[in-house]
């Protein structure tokens, strides 16, 4: 500011030299004054010239720290959105883009489908293996989902072992395919731990699938999908 500042004086200052030769030009100066004049209009353009040098280096600098500050800032916003264990989306991530997918989908543009897939018997891994190992199991989950989508479906911990993949330009078929080939995906592989690779089991997953109907809106959609996943535990889970 300061740098600007001084800049901006400087500036100023020429324009009244400028003002003052105009008028001393006005008043039929003799041959000396014009020499004078001369004299110091070349004076005061070298240092304006030099000035507008020194404006271009502090403006390159400044939008240099704009542009760093940019992107610290795009970084911050990401990591906000980011759960920090699964490196999904967060709950706040889920609901910013279920926002979105509704309006999108109310404007009729396109519908969609949200999935909520629980991991079984969870607690039954932090109880008999340590919270370390829930861990591995909440990481593992999350990789498998991102896999089994695809690259503009959205993945997010909707909390705890629950996770919510919003699939834009999807119908219910389509909605009922992804979920089973998650399902199936992350119960087809024994998760092991340690150098002696032992097993802590499979790992399997419940999902509830709601299809966008005119007129939703988070609450009814996500209580739809909700209802689902709590009739596929009531099944007896992996569906």
């Amino acid at each position: 500011n300061e740098q600007l500042s001084g800049l901006a004086t400087d500036m100023e200052s020429f324009g009244e030299s400028l003002a003052k030769c105009e008028q001393t030009l006005c008043e039929d100066p003799d041959v000396e004054t014009l020499q004078n004049l001369v004299t110091s209009l070349l004076h005061e353009t070298r240092h304006a010239r030099d000035t507008n040098e020194a404006s271009r280096e502090v403006v390159n600098q400044l939008n240099s720290e704009i542009d760093t500050l940019r992107g610290a800032i795009e970084q911050m916003s990401e990591e906000v959105l980011v759960d920090s264990l699964t490196g999904v989306g967060n709950r706040r991530a889920f609901d910013l883009e279920l926002n979105k997918a509704l309006a999108t989908a109310d404007a009729g543009r396109e519908g969609f489908c949200l999935l909520l897939l629980d991991i079984d018997n969870f607690k039954t891994f932090n109880d008999e293996f340590g919270h370390l190992v829930g861990d591995m199991v909440l990481r593992y989950v999350a990789q498998m989902i991102k896999r089994s989508v695809k690259g503009r479906d959205i993945v997010s911990r909707y909390g705890g072992e629950e996770f919510a993949v919003i699939l834009p330009y999807t119908e219910y078929g389509g909605g009922m395919s992804v979920a089973h080939a998650i399902c199936d995906t992350v119960a087809n592989k024994s998760l092991t731990i340690g150098k002696e690779q032992r097993s802590v089991g499979r790992v399997t997953l419940s999902a509830g699938m709601s299809e966008f109907k005119l007129g939703d809106d988070a609450a009814s959609i996500i209580g739809r999908a909700d209802d689902g996943l709590y009739a596929a535990k009531a099944r007896g889970r992996n569906i």
